[in-house]
């Protein structure tokens, strides 16, 4: 899979980093759903998601501005396809 890549209109700060975009190298597995709602997802299991995909702690993904979470949300729907 091409890296997909998510430029956050917002930083987001990780002690002494700043992360600036968000990096999906690859697809979900189902390891990393584990724990998950796939139906009625909440924005904790985004996050959790999220945070195995591109390795950085829910945490610091928690301080996402909305747009930069809309755009995130589109990768992670683009993921799970007609099943979520």
């Amino acid at each position: 899979m091409e890296p997909i890549v998510i430029r956050l209109q917002t930083p987001l700060t990780h002690g002494t980093e700043t992360i600036t975009e968000l990096r999906f190298t690859r697809e979900p597995q189902v390891r990393d759903m584990k724990g998950i709602k796939i139906r009625n997802m909440t924005f904790d299991d985004i996050l959790l998601l999220v945070s195995r995909l591109v390795n950085v702690p829910p945490s610091v993904l928690g301080q996402m501005s909305m747009s930069d979470f809309a755009g995130v949300g589109e990768v992670v729907a683009g993921f799970l396809g007609d099943g979520r």
